[in-house]
């Protein structure tokens, strides 16, 4: 976040609002320095009747302005309404993002000599194995009526893009009941800088800096724009359950991270096929990481058929799946020839040495 942005707050709560999308720039509430009621925080969250909060549970450890509501998301957010939590402060977040492709301290980091650094969380620091600082925590107590939840959410950071590899590997996690739930789709790899960026998972990917900014934050870099990302995992139906949502600096206090949760998201139920996220899940037939056509796999994930690598051998096809052994690229047979720099079936070696 690089300069400061004047909030446009609200006069009434967050809550009663309409859930219609505004055309007008994202609002946050609430007012800079002000703390946000963490009760409000975590009912903002759960949509589902099934899921209890249970009362007097929540509590948010952080900036008084880490965490926050907003409304008009889809300025550059996926979904209009849901909850900030940050390691800077959540009036920094909308843009335009006018710095340089390098990041830029913003006015909080501006003051780090002056003491306003609050401490990092342990959990996290175990997790990314370094300290971590400016941890902005809420945590709650639930109760589902089924053994699984799950909820949308979006990740940002001002340490893309520069410092994706470094030290400087901004986290944030879900714990489920001690356990992070806030992973690559398919996977169980974190969602970190440094997992998830323009050469790594790139399909969860959104470069937003210099001169290509095309979303209105000033955070350099976004995970879940382009493709959705939910997070879900196992829980004990008719039980008291734990949710901890963290967010973090790493190594430094510098260059905030963010994670956006959708508004009434939190369900006890698995969250819906998103096509595109590399992982098959129910009512999809495959799932190829794009949702190009004409590569074996529709944009709809459905199986193509007709296609070099949907499996059957098609007309004008030699072979299929290409395996690049027997089979090209292309479904087409490939000769068994010594010398072709390929080990194909009969052969021990490539290519040929005459001297073994």
């Amino acid at each position: 976040m690089r300069k400061m942005f004047c909030v446009l707050a609200y006069a009434a709560a967050l809550l009663s609002l309409s859930p219609a999308k505004t055309e007008a720039q994202i609002q946050i509430m609430p007012l800079p320095g002000q703390p946000t009621d963490a009760e409000n925080l975590a009912k903002a969250l759960i949509g589902s009747p099934g899921v209890t909060l249970v009362s007097g549970s929540a509590s948010f450890t952080g900036f008084n302005d880490g965490s926050g509501f907003f409304t008009g998301g889809e300025d550059f957010l996926p979904f209009n309404e849901g909850i900030f939590l940050t390691s800077g402060r959540v009036s920094q977040l909308p843009g335009p993002n006018t710095g340089s492709e390098s990041s830029n301290p913003d006015l909080f980091d501006d003051q780090i000599e002056k003491g306003a650094i609050t401490p990092g969380d342990q959990q996290l620091s175990q997790l990314v194995g370094a300290p971590t600082f400016n941890a902005a925590v809420l945590e709650f107590s639930f109760i589902p009526s089924h053994d699984v939840v799950s909820f949308r959410y979006v990740f940002g950071s001002e340490e893309y893009n520069e410092f994706v590899g470094s030290e400087f590997n901004d986290i944030f996690a879900f714990f489920l009941n001690g356990s992070n739930i806030a992973l690559i789709p398919g996977s169980q790899v974190e969602i970190q800088i440094n997992s998830v960026n323009a050469k790594s998972n790139s399909q969860f990917f959104t470069d937003n800096t210099l001169p290509a900014a095309s979303l209105n934050t000033k955070l350099d870099g976004l995970v879940g724009v382009s493709r959705a990302l939910f997070a879900t995992g196992p829980v004990i139906a008719g039980r008291v359950n734990t949710m901890r949502l963290a967010v973090a600096d790493v190594a430094d206090a510098r260059f905030d991270s963010a994670v956006a949760i959708e508004r009434g998201s939190f369900i006890d139920a698995p969250p819906p096929a998103v096509c595109g996220n590399g992982s098959v899940e129910p009512g999809e037939g495959c799932d190829d990481a794009n949702t190009l056509p004409g590569d074996g796999c529709s944009p709809t994930c459905a199986i193509e058929q007709g296609v070099c690598g949907d499996g059957t051998v098609d007309p004008l096809e030699q072979c299929d799946p290409p395996d690049g052994v027997t089979c090209d690229k292309q479904c087409q047979t490939i000769p068994i020839a010594c010398g072709n720099g390929i080990v194909q079936p009969g052969e021990q070696c490539e290519p040929p040495n005459t001297n073994t």
